[in-house]
């Protein structure tokens, strides 16, 4: 009788561990590994809040059959009016991520990160700082007698350089038929500096403009 006893109590205690088993499995299902993303943008130079900014994060997966520069998107998030932002994803097997930050009227960024960097189950606290865009439009303008031997030279000071609107800090020369009309885009709210001259005859010219937040200064110049 005793044996028979014992043998039926184990019984339920077996169906109950499997049971446990089967319920924690599924519920390691239903709560998927994630990494969570946090983080405030700001524009660069004022600290102000950029509300409205795009997060986009892209990751590089391990054994993914793809170009070792493509990165696969995994999620994007848009900044609250105070310039927070949170982003879940959900786990994979990631080698690294790259997050790009956008706003109009900002320079984009873009930050490359290895994932051995990325914590698991709890937030990831990565904030940013946007530069503010704005033009300078040049229009050069010979007024006088036409020279095929005109050349004229604006020299930049401290103009963004790096993309493709951009100027180059240095001397940049204007040949033949000087009559030119350009856009660059600079880092805004602040001044750049540069000098041009006529090299046929004429003193250089310093000089500096005002760029304001998405939005273009004209700077004409005739000679």
């Amino acid at each position: 009788m005793t044996v028979r006893y014992l043998y039926f109590v184990k019984k339920p205690i077996q169906l109950i561990l499997l049971l446990t088993l089967a319920l924690f499995i599924g519920c390691q299902k239903n709560n998927q590994i994630t990494y969570q993303f946090d983080g405030v943008v700001v524009s660069d130079g004022g600290g102000i809040t950029v509300e409205g900014a795009e997060v986009e994060i892209r990751q590089k997966i391990i054994g993914a059959v793809s170009s070792s520069l493509n990165y696969s998107l995994a999620a994007t998030g848009t900044t609250s009016a105070t310039g927070v932002y949170r982003i879940i994803i959900e786990r994979e097997m990631v080698a690294e991520f790259k997050y790009v930050i956008s706003k109009e009227g900002y320079f984009s960024q873009e930050v490359f990160e290895s994932s051995q960097f990325v914590d698991v189950g709890k937030p990831n606290i990565r904030n940013y700082a946007l530069e503010p865009k704005g033009y300078v439009k040049f229009d050069i303008e010979n007024v006088g007698t036409v020279n095929p031997d005109d050349e004229y030279v604006i020299f930049g000071f401290n103009f963004k350089e790096g993309c493709s609107e951009c100027f180059s800090n240095g001397y940049n020369y204007f040949l033949d038929d000087v009559d030119t009309t350009f856009v660059v885009a600079t880092s805004a709210q602040r001044y750049v500096r540069f000098f041009h001259q006529n090299l046929l005859e004429g003193m250089p010219v310093n000089d500096s403009v005002f760029v304001p937040l998405n939005d273009t200064t004209e700077y004409n110049i005739t000679f």
